[in-house]
């Protein structure tokens, strides 16, 4: 398997260099966030107030603006044709960002840079073993570079037909007349898909 990459460029350096900057602030406020939040909610508890009070917002936000920078950076200078590289994602962007990249997309084949979990906490890739885990058989390694993942989007995309079709047949009931007075209607059930049963009455 071989990845046929766009030619490298001092513009997409720079402004890979710019993303990288930028998100790696962002990280650092959301972590800040996170620890002012738990402060917060550590003096609301010692002061037993019973409020209950939402959690997190600040840090999700910075999340949201995270994988939005990721995403942006990857429509704007991708690497290669149906490549997502996935550095600087958080776990839940990265499986939201592959999941519609693949559905919305009739491309057979992804590659999905994750890296092998160099700069990870206790070095372990956990956005890799995440896409590892969720797509099963599908997705595998690649043979030149552990870092990047090859998925098979042959039966991801079957399967998401399958399921827009079932969601648009929709199962409609007709009343007959009845033929004698004060007998009950028939219901008949009008449905094109194998899933239609006959009413019981």
């Amino acid at each position: 398997m071989t990845i046929e990459y766009y030619p490298d460029s001092e513009p997409d350096r720079r402004a890979h260099i710019k993303m990288q900057i930028e998100v790696a602030a962002l990280y650092i406020d959301r972590k800040e966030a996170k620890g002012n939040e738990r402060k917060d909610i550590e003096k609301r508890i010692n002061k037993k107030k019973k409020k209950k009070d939402a959690v997190g917002h600040v840090a999700q936000d910075i999340e949201r603006t995270i994988n939005k920078e990721v995403e942006m950076w990857n429509w704007e200078w991708p690497k290669a044709r149906n490549y997502i590289d996935l550095h600087w994602a958080t776990l839940n962007g990265a499986l939201d960002l592959v999941a519609r990249r693949v559905a919305g997309s009739r491309a057979k084949k992804w590659y999905l840079e994750t890296g092998v979990g160099n700069h990870s906490v206790g070095h372990f890739p956990v956005i890799k073993e995440a896409l590892l885990a969720r797509y099963g058989e599908d997705i595998q390694v690649h043979d030149l570079d552990k870092g990047i993942l090859v998925l098979k989007a042959e039966r991801e995309e079957a399967e998401h037909r399958r399921r827009s079709v079932r969601s648009r047949k929709r199962s409609t009931r007709r009343l007959q007349p009845s033929t004698w007075p004060g007998q009950r209607p028939k219901t008949t059930l009008i449905c094109t898909g194998p899933q239609c049963k006959e009413p019981s009455i």
